[in-house]
């Protein structure tokens, strides 16, 4: 490293293009300059702020990211609003783990408004690293405020809504059997109680990965091959007995059991 060349810091770097962005309201620079551009929409189905956010929360952002630059850069007028789910069963039972609750009356006992205020305390905590990564990541998501659904204008939005259907008369009162969970108290989807789930066919790839050490190819099978440009690594079981073939395809490792995919049997 040389004064007349010296190598930059990658992290100074990043932080000094963040507070740029910052400093001359880039988005709303970028937004302002497609005011008159074809509307484009797009909505945030919102993660569950229970717990750190996973890279399938990263991936998700960094592909509507690129959407949403992608209008932009096509003169679009976007409109794009991240959210936050505080709601349920997935910030309260991660409260209850750490506070030892095992049951609703362990929750009556510590008090409603008590646990309530831990469960929003959680959520708020999550949240915050959610909207860190993301301006972390660079993406615009970290540059909007979001919508949270435990705040009052969002839940008196769900009312209003709700107002709007029943005024329509589309709202009725009835009954029916519903799944019960005895140690949460509440009601409970047939799909985490039953066996409801379907057998069809869907669409699918198996995918070469060569190996740079050796003239082979570990082979992956996937039914969601728009997912495959962010692949970062691939997980074999430490359990399991892998074979390496000839094939037509190459030299190929996959697991002996299924060979059958190759209509071989060894």
């Amino acid at each position: 490293m040389t004064e007349e060349n010296p190598v930059r810091n990658l992290v100074d770097v990043e932080e000094r293009v963040r507070t740029y962005w910052d400093d001359i309201n880039l988005l709303d620079r970028l937004e302002a300059q497609n005011d008159d551009g074809e509307p484009y929409f797009l909505l945030d189905g919102p993660p569950f702020a229970n717990n750190e956010p996973h890279i399938g929360h990263f991936r998700n952002t960094v592909y509507k990211d690129v959407y949403i630059r992608y209008a932009q850069l096509q003169g679009k007028d976007t409109l794009f609003k991240p959210g936050f789910d505080t709601h349920g069963l997935p910030v309260e039972n991660m409260v209850q783990q750490e506070n030892g609750l095992k049951t609703k009356e362990d929750i009556e006992e510590l008090g409603e408004e008590r646990f309530m205020e831990l469960c929003r305390d959680h959520a708020t905590k999550y949240m915050e690293e959610f909207r860190s990564s993301y301006r972390l990541l660079g993406s615009w998501y970290g540059w909007r405020e979001p919508y949270i659904t435990y705040e009052n204008s969002y839940i008196e939005s769900v009312w209003d809504t709700f107002k709007t259907i029943y005024d329509k008369g589309l709202v009725y009162r009835g009954k029916k059997p519903v799944y019960w969970c005895p140690v949460d108290q509440t009601t409970m989807a047939g799909y985490e109680v039953t066996d409801s789930y379907e057998t069809v066919e869907d669409p699918m790839v198996v995918v070469k990965f060569d190996l740079k050490s050796r003239d082979a190819s570990l082979i992956a099978y996937t039914t969601t091959p728009w997912t495959l440009p962010s692949n970062a690594f691939l997980s074999v079981h430490p359990e399991e007995t892998y074979v390496e073939v000839d094939t037509e395809k190459g030299r190929l490792i996959l697991a002996e059991e299924r060979l059958e995919l190759l209509g071989t049997s060894g």
